[in-house]
């Protein structure tokens, strides 16, 4: 239990230093995860602490949708609609796989927090693909 909490932490280090500006979400979700390891060191607590940034990150990428749909002409957007309707094919499927690979590598319940983390992940990059689009069309 206590290698995983290490591993997973060091996973989390490197997510959070891809990036030189800390995003204030991950900042929070970094905050977080260190009661949740101190308290019990369960999976139960890392896997609520990745599902409250993925819920964070997912309201970020649908606000930023939005202030894209209000940005852009019709034409674009709807291009940028489309791009985002296989984005999200493509996220669901790639859940799966991982999902169905997580499970066969770690069985039981360690693997969920790696799962979880990569739910998290996906929403996350695809929210500050779209935080650039952002910067792209207001330099218009």
């Amino acid at each position: 239990m206590k290698l995983q909490a290490i591993v997973l932490s060091c996973l989390l280090a490197c997510a959070v230093q891809v990036h030189a500006k800390e995003d204030p979400i991950d900042v929070d979700m970094d905050a977080a995860m260190g009661p949740a390891m101190e308290r019990d060191g369960s999976t139960e607590g890392q896997i609520e602490v990745f599902k409250q940034a993925q819920v964070k990150w997912e309201a970020r990428l649908n606000s930023v949708y939005k202030l894209l749909k209000a940005s852009m002409g019709e034409e674009e957007f709807g291009t940028l609609q489309q791009a985002q309707r296989a984005w999200l094919v493509y996220r669901e499927k790639q859940l799966i796989s991982l999902k169905s690979s997580y499970s066969k590598i770690c069985p039981g319940t360690m693997w969920i927090p790696f799962y979880e983390r990569e739910v998290m992940l996906l929403t996350r990059a695809r929210a500050q693909e779209l935080e650039g689009l952002v910067e792209l069309v207001s330099e218009r």
